[in-house]
């Protein structure tokens, strides 16, 4: 309990407020009470071991992101569906277009605990068809800054990441969900471009 004497007599003067200590040391003033008038003596500094979890490699498990928001290791899945079941989920997915038109295909969505936004896709492009496949904040309608446009080519099959950069995420647990639609367009031909997410993943700077 605070305030206490040490064994010299002087007073240990806790911190003003609680606080969360995430360094491996903590510094608390030591003074000496000369009436009527206290009189700063010495620093002491207490030394607190901080644990970490790291895998045999001795790289840790969990990281703060080096951008200040969230964090760097480990990574969270995203949930993945087919966006036109927010309309009628009793529908079959709809993961194709013929459209020359970027259109929504999938849906990811979570509440974040990454600056970024890893997708990894398996494209298929129908015969005489070629398409492009994109990121897009829901919210802003900006598309993610990162990867960039995934170009498929005619009669095509691609596995590739498309990774974004997250627009102004929410560090929360009281419900800051976000969403980032998966967007697909036909640039060439008459047939279809597909999407299946093999998996998607929050991830750091």
């Amino acid at each position: 309990m605070f305030p206490r004497e040490d064994p010299s007599g002087s007073t240990i003067v806790a911190p003003s407020r609680p606080a969360v200590i995430y360094s491996t040391r903590a510094t608390y003033t030591r003074v000496v009470t000369v009436a009527p008038r206290v009189v700063q003596k010495a620093k002491v500094a207490a030394i607190r071991q901080q644990k970490v979890i790291a895998g045999a490699d001795a790289i840790a498990l969990v990281t703060n992101d080096k951008s200040g928001f969230g964090l760097q290791r480990p990574y969270i899945p995203w949930n993945a569906y087919a966006t036109n079941l927010e309309t009628n989920p009793a529908a079959a997915a709809v993961v194709s277009t013929t459209s020359a038109s970027f259109v929504s295909l999938i849906t990811c969505a979570n509440e974040p605990q990454h600056p970024r936004i890893r997708v990894r896709v398996r494209v298929v492009t129908g015969a005489g068809t070629s398409g492009e496949v994109r990121l897009r904040d829901r919210l802003t309608g900006q598309v993610l800054v990162g990867s960039g446009v995934l170009v498929v080519g005619v009669a095509s099959t691609v596995e590739a990441n498309i990774d974004g950069t997250l627009v102004a995420p929410i560090l929360t647990g009281v419900g800051a969900a976000m969403k980032v639609d998966v967007e697909a367009r036909t640039t060439a031909g008459a047939n279809t471009i597909a999407v299946l997410i093999v998996y998607s993943i929050g991830i750091g700077t």
